[in-house]
């Protein structure tokens, strides 16, 4: 395939985008150039979020510039030939041009430097993320060696060649990702490499599967990526225990949960129910796990309840556990959401001990505290002499929690 390069009307919006801009106002000798998925967005014509940057030969006046322009305290060196660099909430990634090959099908790549922006672009995993826009001295130049734009415009995935899934299995995650995030489709190709995928899946590392998962549930098509990923078994061939798909469950948890990061583990309960099995795996940290645990130990709650009164299960849940278990249990979401707005503005105008010193016993003080928290959120005991009088009445009752 020949070396392809281009001009399309771009000029302008780098000039919108200031960091682009002031790094197409650098004096360099040699190409400096934008790569990957800021260069996909640019030419589909979204806000470029990734700045990857990329230069041929590494001159340290470039990063001095940088550093100078934009106030810069410190420039983060990795071994592979990368340097990073966070101007406000915008991190810009800077690498020499590299070359990479695998050890063994499965495992990170291993880099080395080369002076061609073509040999860099041919180890990338689609076509559509090989493609480089020179931002200075011939700001707006595209090159295109896999022809990328060609795929763009077409609304194709197409990964570089054969086996790239061999080399790289995460890269079926980031397929789907890409295809329901766009609305493309697979080329043939790519479509084969998910069964090469499957073979090597359990090679992958829980930190990898995790970082997967974890980009995949900020997406606003999330709920297409995850049920692909559940129609197409990826999970089950990572670990095995991975044996289900409940798309009524996935379909509650995209409606009821924010779009965060953070929200990412509870999508595991699509596809499993073994929290042992999920725990002794790696991909959890300590508090997801106990999270996923105290959601699965819950008793079966009424569909028709009040919002105040579902205080009794949920008290010492967070938010993110409400909606998770909510969604679980089939409860409506707009009676979840009615509840979190309630319990946010509750306080109780006793302390602990002043509650234990009218009698009321230490063991019973958390049972107390949701009475007195679900009474509130019915909008009673407004002042703490209301507060007082109903623990007076609650002590001579013998009207605890059961």
């Amino acid at each position: 395939m020949s070396h392809r390069t281009f001009r399309l009307n771009i000029r302008e919006y780098i000039k919108t985008n200031r960091i682009l801009y002031t790094i197409s106002q650098f004096n360099s000798h040699s190409n400096i150039y934008l790569v990957g998925g800021g260069v996909r967005d640019l030419l589909l014509h979204r806000s470029v979020l990734d700045i990857d940057i990329v230069f041929e030969t590494l001159d340290y006046k470039f990063l001095d510039y940088l550093t100078d322009v934009f106030k810069v305290e410190s420039i983060i060196k990795s071994p592979f030939l990368t340097w990073k660099i966070s101007i406000g909430d915008i991190e810009i990634d800077l690498a020499h041009t590299r070359g990479e090959y695998y050890r063994e099908p499965g495992a990170l790549p291993e880099t080395y430097p080369v002076h061609s922006i073509y040999q860099d672009l041919k180890r990338r995993d689609f076509t559509i993320n090989s493609i480089a826009c020179i931002l200075t001295p011939n700001t707006g130049d595209i090159v295109d060696p896999m022809d990328g734009y060609h795929d763009l415009k077409e609304g194709i995935l197409r990964v570089l060649k054969a086996g790239s899934f061999l080399e790289d299995p995460t890269r079926a995650f980031r397929a789907i990702r890409y295809k329901n995030r766009f609305g493309f489709i697979y080329h043939p190709l790519t479509e084969e490499e998910f069964e090469h995928a499957k073979k090597l899946m359990s090679r992958i590392s829980a930190s990898r599967v995790r970082n997967e998962l974890e980009r995949i549930s900020v997406e606003e098509n999330r709920k297409e990526m995850f049920r692909e990923i559940g129609l197409k078994k990826l999970l089950f061939h990572w670990r095995d225990f991975f044996n289900t798909f409940r798309e009524d469950m996935l379909v509650s948890l995209h409606e009821y949960l924010d779009f965060e990061k953070d929200t990412w583990f509870y999508f595991l309960l699509v596809y499993t129910r073994d929290i042992e099995a999920l725990g002794g795996c790696g991909l959890l940290e300590r508090k997801e796990r106990r999270s996923l645990e105290r959601i699965l130990a819950l008793d079966r709650i009424e569909k028709e309840i009040m919002p105040e009164e579902l205080h009794r299960w949920f008290r010492k849940f967070s938010d993110d556990e409400v909606l998770a278990a909510g969604a679980l249990q089939g409860l409506k979401k707009e009676i979840l959401r009615k509840y979190l707005l309630r319990r946010k503005d509750v306080r109780v105008l006793h302390d602990a001990e002043e509650i234990k010193e009218m009698g009321i016993p230490a063991s019973r003080l958390n049972e107390i505290l949701t009475i007195l928290e679900i009474e509130k959120m019915k909008g009673k005991l407004r002042s703490k002499r209301e507060e007082e009088q109903f623990l007076r009445v609650l002590k001579s009752r013998h009207t605890f929690l059961p």
